[in-house]
This record gives C-alpha cells, sequence and structure tokens, in this order.
C-alpha cells in the first residue's frame, strides 16, 4: 500500500469539510508545532517543508479528535513521537518523523489497525511497519533490506527513488557517521534509537547499490561509508574474543540472528567498497559468533538472546541460514547449522521428577504447548518454555488412583506426550498409630508376581521405545579385572572364551574364572570358535560346549558367537549359531544368546547373506536375541560406524522383519569401542619394542568414549556400549584400554567413568523420540499383611526411575495406602508403605507397584502381587 503527503490533505477535505475551527492545541501538537517554527527560524528546515509538516501535525490532532479511539491511537502515538524529536529537528530526522505522521494519518482517516504485521510503502518506496498501538513506523532495517531486495531484482528506478529517499533521512550522528533512527520508544529504550544490525545492513544495500548504479555511485559508496562509522565504539561490545554487534543501541543485548546477519552484511560492504576498517570487524565479529555458538544452543532448541531467551521459529530458521552461508568461515558455524537445523525436526524431550501428592513435575526440552490430562481434574493447557515445572490438581474426593497424561507440541509442530504416574485417593483412614518394627518377610517376585506394561495407550507418542536397560563395559583380559571395572563405574564386562576345535566341555578353570566376576555385572562372554565348525559333528560339540559354560555358570547374560562371519563365511557361521541356539536357550530363557557383525566389512551385504542363509536353513526359531555390532573405526564407503544406526536398523528390518528373528527392532550391543593413545615415556617400558605405537591424547580418548556413550544412549535399539580392553595389553599397538599395562589410570578415566555411571542409569542424555522402558530389576512382596503394622516391598529399578506403590483392597480395588518416590538404578531399597486405614484381618488385597523411567519417560511398568491376607 503506498500513502502520499498529498492524499493527507485531499482525505482531510473530503472527511472534515464544513467542520467547526480547530479548537485549542492538544499538547503534542502545539510542542510539535513549536518545533517545526524553530527548525525553519533556524533554517535546518525549508519553508516549503516546514508548511507540510505543519499540516500533517494539525491534520493529525484533528484526526485524534474525531476518530473511533482504535484507529486515533497509533495517530496520536506517532503525534508524541514527532513531538519528542521538536526540540532537536534536522533536515532529515523532521523528513522521517512527519513523513511518518502523514503516513499514518492517511492510512487511519479511512482503515482500522491491520491484524498482525504490516508494512506499507509511501511513493518512494519507503517501509513503514505496523506496531500495535504505535501506528506505522519508519523501519531502518526493513527499508534497506527492501532496497537490496530492488536491486537484486534489477529494479534499479525504484532502488534509486529509495536509496535517495533513504540518504536523505540519514542523521548525522555526533561521534560521526551517518544513523538511521527509529522513533518509538523501545523495550527500555528511549527514542530516537540506532540499532547495529540496521547500520550494518544500510552499509550493505547502500554500497549494494552505489556498484550497481553508475551515475549515483559516488554518493551512495560515500553514505555507505558514513552508515559504516557509526558502528564502530558505539554500536558493538566486546564479548569473548571479539566484537559483538549492539542490536539495540541503547542496551547490551547479546542476539546471534543481529550478530550473524552484520557479519555478513559488513563482509558484503566490505568487499564491495574495499574497506579494510570494515573487514577487520567483521572478522572480530566472525571470531566472537563461532566461540560464543554453545551459549544458545540449550541442546534442544536455539536462545534468541542471551542468556536464556528462546528463539521463535522464524528466527531459529533464520541463523540456520545465516550460518549455513558462513560455513566456509569457520567449522563451527557449519557443525551448528546441522545441530540447530536437526531441533525443528526432534520432537519436545521430557524427565520427570518425584513431586508430592497430586502434582507431577517434569522437565521440558523446548519451548511447547502442553496439555495434561487427568480425570483428576480440568485439562490443563499452557505455553511452557524449556525447563522444570510442576503442575497438578487438588484431590478427588473419591478414593482411586487417576490416570495423567502429558502432551507436548512445540513451536515447529512436533510433538510427544507421556503417562505420569498417577494421581492416588486412597481410603480415609482412621485414626492409626504405627508402634514396632515392619513386617520383614518377603518373597521375589519372579516367583508369583504378574508384570506387564499397562497398556500400549502409555507409551511416549512420538517416540521410539528404548531398551530397558543400558550397559557400559570393557573387555577384559581375565576375570582378575572385574574389580578394576567396578571401579571405573562400569556395569557391564566382556570376557573371550576360546573354544578348541572339537571340545564339548569348557576346562574347569574358565569356569572357576568366570564365576568369580561379581554378581550384579552384566557378565558377556564371546565364544570364540576359530576355526568355525563345518560339519554337524563341529557343530554339535560348539553346542554342548555352549550349554554346559552356561550351566556351571548362571552368571553369564549374553554369550555372543565369534568371530564375526564374512560373506563367505555365512554359511557356516548361521548353522552354527543356530545350534548353538537351539541347544542352550530353552533351558535358560533370560539368557542373550548374540550372533556379530563387523561394520568395516561389508556389513550390508554380510546381514543380506545371513538373512539368505537363515531362510535356506528352513528354520522356525530366532537364531540371535541379539546383535553385538563393531563399527568401523573410520568412515568409509561400504563401512558403518557406531553413527550409523538408521543404515543398521533398515538393514536388519529388510533382512528379518516377518521371519521368526526380529529384525528391525533386534536389540543390538555396539562391541569393541577403540581409541589408542599414545603412551607417555614414563610408562613405556610396560610396552615392549617395538613399541608402543602412537595415538591420541588420553583427553582425545575420553572424547571419542563419552562421544560413543552420548550418542548410543538415544538409540532405541541399542542395549549397551562396549570398549575394547579396560587394560593395556603390554603388546605393541594395542593401547586403547583405560588403564595402562601396569593397571594405574590414564587421565581419561575419570571422564569416562562419569559419563558412563550416568549412562548405566539412564540419566546420561535426555534423547529427543526416545521413550525409554524400565523394569524392576529387585522387587520382593511380604508374604501376608500385618493389621498392625504398613507393608513393605523392596524395589530397585533397571534404570532411574519413579515408582508407585499402593496396597489395594481386592473386593473393588481401592487403594487403602500408597507411597511414591524415586530410585537410583539397581540400588535396591526398602519402601515402607505409610501409615493409613487400619487392615481388617481375613481381608485379601494386593499390592501394585508402578514405575516408570526418570529420564526419556516410556510406559509405565507395572506389577501386581498375588493376593494377600490381612492376619
Amino acid at each position: 500500500m503506498r500513502l502520499t503527503l498529498g492524499a493527507t490533505v485531499a482525505v482531510t477535505a473530503m472527511l472534515f469539510a464544513g467542520a467547526a475551527p480547530a479548537r485549542t492545541p492538544i499538547p503534542a501538537q502545539k510542542v510539535a508545532l513549536n518545533g517545526i517554527k524553530q527548525a525553519a527560524a533556524k533554517g535546518s528546515i525549508d519553508r516549503a517543508s516546514a508548511a507540510k509538516y505543519r499540516a500533517a501535525v494539525n491534520r493529525a490532532a484533528l484526526l485524534i479528535r474525531r476518530l473511533p479511539k482504535a484507529r486515533s491511537t497509533p495517530v496520536s502515538a506517532c503525534l508524541r513521537e514527532a513531538a519528542a524529536t521538536a526540540a532537536k529537528l534536522t533536515a532529515p530526522r523532521a523528513r522521517a518523523v512527519f513523513g511518518q505522521l502523514a503516513v499514518n494519518n492517511s492510512y487511519f482517516a479511512l482503515d482500522g489497525p491491520p491484524v498482525g504485521q504490516k508494512d506499507i510503502t509511501d511513493v518512494d518506496g519507503i517501509v513503514y511497519r505496523y506496531f500495535a498501538g504505535l501506528g506505522f513506523q519508519f523501519h531502518p532495517l526493513a527499508n534497506f533490506a527492501a532496497l537490496n531486495a530492488r536491486v537484486s531484482s534489477g529494479d534499479l528506478g525504484g532502488a534509486d527513488r529509495l536509496a535517495q529517499a533513504l540518504i536523505a533521512r540519514g542523521v548525522s550522528e555526533p561521534g560521526g557517521g551517518m544513523g538511521w533512527e527509529y522513533y518509538f520508544d523501545y523495550s527500555g529504550g528511549r527514542a530516537p534509537w540506532l540499532s547495529g544490525m540496521a547500520q550494518a545492513v544500510a552499509a550493505q544495500a547502500l554500497s549494494y547499490y552505489g556498484t550497481n548504479n553508475a551515475s549515483n555511485e559516488t554518493s551512495s559508496l560515500d553514505a555507505a561509508r558514513l552508515a559504516f562509522l557509526s558502528i564502530p565504539g558505539r554500536l558493538v561490545q566486546t564479548v569473548g574474543p571479539g566484537s559483538w554487534i549492539k542490536l539495540y543501541g541503547f542496551n547490551h543485548s547479546v542476539v546471534l540472528n543481529a550478530q550473524l546477519q552484520s557479519i555478513i552484511s559488513l563482509n558484503d560492504y566490505a568487499q564491495l567498497s574495499d574497506d579494510v576498517d570494515a573487514a577487520a570487524l567483521a572478522a572480530s565479529m566472525s571470531r566472537s559468533a563461532a566461540a560464543n555458538l554453545n551459549r544458545f544452543d540449550t541442546g534442544y532448541w536455539t536462545y534468541y538472546a542471551l542468556p536464556s531467551k528462546p528463539s521463535p521459529l522464524s528466527y531459529q530458521r533464520y541463523v540456520v541460514q545465516m550460518l549455513r552461508r558462513l560455513a566456509d568461515d569457520d567449522p563451527r558455524f557449519s557443525v551448528a547449522a546441522t545441530k540447530f537445523s536437526a531441533y525443528e525436526k526432534q520432537p519436545p524431550a521430557f524427565k520427570l521428577s518425584d513431586s508430592a501428592t497430586g502434582t507431577v513435575r517434569f522437565w521440558l526440552s523446548k519451548p511447547a504447548t502442553v496439555e495434561m490430562r487427568s480425570a483428576a481434574g480440568a485439562t490443563k493447557r499452557l505455553s511452557l518454555y524449556g525447563g522444570w515445572y510442576t503442575l497438578g490438581w487438588k484431590l478427588p474426593m473419591r478414593a482411586g488412583a487417576y490416570s495423567v497424561s502429558v502432551s507436548a507440541n512445540d513451536w515447529a509442530g512436533n510433538r510427544a506426550s507421556f503417562t505420569a504416574l498417577p494421581i492416588v485417593r486412597v481410603v480415609t483412614p482412621p485414626s492409626w498409630v504405627v508402634v514396632g518394627s515392619a513386617v520383614s518377610q518377603s518373597k521375589a517376585i519372579r516367583a508369583e508376581a504378574k508384570a506387564s506394561a499397562i497398556s500400549a495407550a502409555t507409551a511416549v507418542t512420538g517416540s521410539l521405545l528404548g531398551q530397558p536397560s543400558f550397559s557400559a563395559g570393557a573387555g577384559l583380559d581375565s576375570a582378575s579385572q572385574a574389580s578394576l571395572a567396578a571401579s571405573e563405574g562400569l556395569n557391564a564386562v566382556r570376557l573371550s572364551v576360546p573354544w578348541p576345535a572339537g571340545a564339548s566341555a569348557p576346562d574347569p578353570a574358565i569356569v572357576t574364572a568366570l564365576q568369580s566376576v561379581p554378581a550384579g555385572k552384566r557378565l558377556i562372554v564371546e565364544l570364540a570358535a576359530n576355526p568355525m565348525p563345518s560339519d554337524d559333528t563341529g557343530r554339535g560339540a560348539l553346542a554342548v560346549y555352549a550349554r554346559s559354560l552356561v550351566q556351571q555358570v548362571p552368571g553369564i547374560s549374553d554369550l555372543l558367537l565369534g568371530p564375526a562371519p564374512a560373506v563367505a563365511t555365512t554359511r557356516g557361521y548361521v548353522a552354527a549359531l543356530g545350534s548353538l541356539y537351539d541347544a542352550v536357550k530353552p533351558g535358560v530363557s533370560t539368557l542373550t544368546i548374540a550372533g556379530e557383525l563387523d561394520g568395516a566389512t561389508s556389513p550390508k551385504a554380510t546381514l543380506a547373506s545371513l538373512t539368505e542363509k537363515y531362510v535356506e536353513a528352513g528354520r522356525s526359531a530366532p537364531l540371535m536375541d541379539e546383535l553385538a555390532f563393531l563399527p568401523s573405526t573410520v568412515v568409509k564407503s561400504g563401512a558403518w560406524t557406531i553413527d550409523s544406526y538408521s543404515q543398521r536398523v533398515a538393514a536388519l528390518g529388510d533382512a528379518f522383519d516377518g521371519s521368526d528373528q526380529l529384525g528391525s527392532t533386534l536389540p543390538v550391543l555396539v562391541d569393541g569401542i577403540a581409541a589408542a593413545t599414545t603412551i607417555p615415556v614414563e610408562k613405556a617400558s610396560l610396552y615392549p619394542a617395538p613399541g608402543p605405537f602412537a595415538g591420541v591424547g588420553e583427553s582425545a580418548q575420553a572424547s571419542a568414549y563419552n562421544q560413543a556413550l552420548q550418542s548410543a544412549v538415544c538409540m532405541p535399539n541399542v542395549s549397551g556400549v562396549i570398549f575394547r580392553r579396560l587394560v593395556d595389553y603390554p603388546a605393541a599397538g594395542d593401547q586403547s584400554g583405560l588403564f595402562y599395562a601396569d593397571g594405574s589410570a590414564k587421565t581419561s578415566a575419570a571422564s569416562v567413568r562419569t559419563s558412563a555411571l550416568s549412562a548405566a542409569r539412564g540419566t546420561l542424555r535426555v534423547c529427543p523420540g526416545l521413550g525409554a522402558r524400565v523394569a524392576a530389576s529387585t522387587l520382593a512382596y511380604p508374604l501376608q499383611l500385618s493389621t498392625s503394622y504398613p507393608p513393605q516391598v523392596v524395589l530397585a529399578c533397571t534404570r532411574d526411575c519413579l515408582y508407585l506403590i499402593t496396597l489395594e483392597r481386592a473386593s473393588d480395588g481401592k487403594p487403602v495406602l500408597a507411597r511414591r518416590g524415586s530410585l537410583t538404578a539397581s540400588t535396591p531399597t526398602i519402601v515402607q508403605l505409610p501409615q493409613g486405614a487400619a487392615l481388617s484381618a481375613g481381608d485379601l488385597y494386593h499390592l501394585r507397584v508402578r514405575v516408570v523411567a526418570s529420564t526419556n519417560p516410556g510406559p509405565i511398568q507395572q506389577y501386581t502381587s498375588p493376593l494377600l491376607t490381612a492376619g
């Protein structure tokens, strides 16, 4: 929409012909007119311009009196802005403020306030942007963006009119240079004020216009130089190793999009104008931006401004675009662009914490609209940023367990939800005092208790379900190193047992060694059959050997068959693995049997060949419960690294989905993660000649191992990560342990220990798109209930969890007692239910235990005890 100052007079005459004489001037009118008079007297503005400006002021006053409030308010705001500049009018400032006033007069004389953002232009192409309550404002940034657009589109006539109109509105700044001012108060800043970002874009646009228009090249490049000169000192600040642009000249806000756009604009201006000062400033700003990118990264979204103002979606996308334009300047820009772009496609993620009865305390990863539903009360809908929140309802009057579901829809439209532990109202208790000690008799869950997921509806929507537990472990040379593994926070160990060809029983020394591994560790045994048996007799012996080993060492959690096959050896491998599975699995249902796949040697082709041989064998049973995947250490064509997760899942799905063998949901153990370190001189004697070989620094090893854990915990199918070695082997080149060959720790050990402990607890990382399952690793109920003492339950979870334990009447399912809380993974805890309603002798009850993962909550897992009698 284009408006002219001439239209102002015409519309006024049309609307108010025959109107009564003007009333006493309103205050802003009087101040503005006096300012025009004084500026004209000093020669700051010419007589013709002064007349136009007076007409605009008087018309505004008339409109303010006559128009409805919704239309007069923005006109009044613009008149007050004109009055605020009256004492310091110059020709450029007068053109800007009175031109702005005239445009608002014309617009609101005919129309009401627009809905949302709207831009209009005058005959020269000057852009005015609408702000609620303030009307259409002269907007320097939008104007110079428009000038860039006109030049780019080849509209040199329009560009010439706009450029000259903008130059005419450029105000000489006290510290040097020329500034294009904003004339409305904003965010604590008083008008007129400058924007460093707008000045940078002004320098860019004017130089771009000048180099594309020979007739005005000199004047435009001069104006571009003046636009730049207003920035150093006044419109930059020091942040970290370099300079940061002030988006608003009146404060020190650190805004990312302003910095990135200003770097791009100043670089363009410097190149077009050969301005070495601008190039130096842009380089300084680039250093600061790259160094501070992590401060704007929440891990799930970005901040618009520091310290913690989230970016609207449009600015998130804008930042990604600019980072990609700057990618060649610094690799950190490219990395950030990839990360920030991914945030737009990731659903919200959650953590849970224990909270008071009637409430849910949760952590939200990113800004979203959150909806909470429960039969306990009315649905709650809130717009929340990322962080911790506690929300809830007043307890219902009736006893019962009231389910709670929470969903979040982020600003990009991604949705995720979870089901929280129910809100419980117990049967109203009479007065009851507990004395003495609690009943201690108990029975294990595995005997009679019923375990089940509550329902498919409780799973996190928008997410894939993860494994119930996660292992962080390392390969051992001997079982005696298991205590060292425990000190490193590792909850899994892997030992290799060579199979002597034809042997059907393990060496007693091997059995004794494996039996010495402390209970509670995930004991992974690789049965190394090299060579792999090639006939039924050999395969039969291998299967008998494996069965004998497992029977004598019931602590074995996983039995792997190695070495991993190549394409040429898959027939024999499938036959051997199938024979082993059929011989061992029926007798030990809790044992996990795993095949192996080498990611460095044609893994996709090998997996396809395994599938072919599996089908040819005509098996009507699985081949394996898990896949031990050895990732390639280098990125190369045809190889799979630890990060090739989607390729592995897709290939497994193509291979086995629809058969008796799990495919795309097959658990995967990532095995053999290795980063060999350089050995210091003082340890060199431990490693015989010709070694030790050179490797990476110990900090680089820590980074590699921590990154492997960080990546793997967010992969739904992955059940654990095993480092190739815990302790260096005193042979050249085998230096990937966390401990030197003499058992002393490397500097990487402490960092990896912290990550391993968190990974095992399920708290290392909050993962968008993952709903972690959890199970009870320990659960024991009372044998009988006491009418005098509340019962207790012994409980441990496979990962950090929240629990809810209720004692319910068998007759109607009403909860009589309830206790909720939180547990650290694998830590058995006695949970004492609180005092409450007295139990009647002879009545039947059952205990219900519900658990949910506290990080990346997935489905609630519940366990119900056998019927218990009070007596």
